[in-house]
């Protein structure tokens, strides 16, 4: 029932009205409803062994918030243990440069983490 729920959501609540205040409270409620969804799909998956589908949603996680730190520690973790540790290291360095770009920060502590014992630092 829950993916089912999750291939009907296509965009966010009334996308023509976004500066609206009337919308703006159920568009990000419900946003934020998707996002945590999918977190947890793609957890579920991640401890079933299912890599490839639990792949799928956390990157769907991030085509919607291209921020979400729990997406990127999501998606580098599993292709870690899908056995992708160059593609594991990737998607850090693009994470860890996309925030230095975009807000003149790095990681957290988590990911940086998971990065450091990825590369055996």
């Amino acid at each position: 029932m829950r993916l089912q729920a999750l291939n009907l959501y296509r965009e966010d609540l009334f996308p023509e009205d976004i500066y609206e205040d009337y919308t703006t409270v159920e568009r990000e409620r419900l946003r934020e409803n998707y996002l945590e969804t999918l977190l947890k799909v793609s957890e579920f998956f991640l401890e079933k062994g299912e890599y490839d589908i639990a792949i799928r949603y956390a990157n769907r996680v991030l085509a919607k918030d291209r921020l979400c730190e729990d997406g990127y520690r999501l998606l580098i973790l599993l292709e870690y243990k899908k056995g992708n540790r160059t593609e594991a290291i990737r998607i850090y360095k693009k994470y860890r440069d996309y925030l230095k770009d975009e807000l003149g920060v790095g990681p957290d502590e988590e990911i940086t983490g998971i990065y450091e014992r990825i590369t055996h630092r």
